[in-house]
């Protein structure tokens, strides 16, 4: 089920009104009758042209503590929920669902630039350890007022989003990866030995910087021969899907 209670799919939908409501709020959604919505909060606020009263509705959809959605329209409809609310409900998850595909959109390309940065302007130099767990340097071809820009990238997977780099684009642009980081993993895939340090993965666990839903979150990368005593420690502070514990939430 999906985490936002104001997404509805058919079964959640048969469950609230009838079919004549579900039929009629469609229609109106169809016919662009949600002329406003806004999200606030725990909230969803918008405002519903009904032709067939020649009228405009105000309407306020909430959840109630048990998790019953909560209709309160100026339409005054005998329905606990009324067609304004359905049409409300499919506009919001229209608008969701754009966003999301923005968001993506966004995403793929911004990643797509850094591969291409890292393949045709960064220039890199394996310092510590070896293709696939080592320490590089990642140094810009283009020139720049202050000269080559050079910055560290921590290499601690091939095919994972756990690695780091100290320019200030991994933080900005929360993927899990920058120009630098696809810069070194390009020259690896390069280089004989790639897939069998690929498939063997980190020696070591350790801890990295994930992001989800453009949030921080501090996580575990846990190796299988972890010994006992570290796995004991690591358990007092990383849950069981390897994110660290939040103060509130133990």
């Amino acid at each position: 089920m999906n985490s936002d209670l104001f997404i509805y799919d058919t079964e959640r939908f048969n469950s609230i009104a009838s079919d004549d409501i579900l039929q009629q709020g469609l229609t109106f959604f169809t016919e662009h009758k949600v002329v406003a919505l806004d999200r606030q909060d725990h909230a969803l606020i918008a405002q519903v042209e009904d032709s067939d009263v020649n009228k405009s509705y105000k309407i306020e959809l909430t959840q109630s503590t048990g998790g019953k959605l909560v209709v309160q329209c100026e339409c005054a409809d005998q329905n606990s929920v009324c067609k304004h609310a359905v049409a409300v409900l499919h506009s919001y998850k229209a608008y969701t669902d754009r966003y999301k595909q923005d968001i993506d959109n966004a995403t793929q390309e911004t990643i797509q630039g850094c591969i291409h940065k890292g393949k045709h302007d960064i220039r890199v130099k394996l310092i510590s350890g070896n293709l696939g767990f080592g320490v590089w340097q990642a140094t810009s071809t283009i020139p720049t007022a202050h000269g080559p820009q050079a910055y560290q990238v921590h290499i601690r997977s091939l095919n994972k989003r756990v690695n780091y780099c100290t320019c200030p684009d991994l933080n900005r642009n929360r993927l899990g990866t920058c120009q630098h980081i696809e810069a070194v993993l390009h020259y690896a895939q390069s280089k004989p030995g790639f897939s069998a340090f690929k498939e063997a993965g980190s020696p070591v666990s350790f801890v990295y910087l994930a992001w989800e839903n453009n949030k921080p979150v501090i996580r575990l990368y846990p190796i299988a021969t972890m010994s006992d005593d570290l796995t004991a420690i690591c358990a007092d502070f990383f849950c069981s899907q390897q994110d660290f514990y939040r103060p509130f939430a133990r």
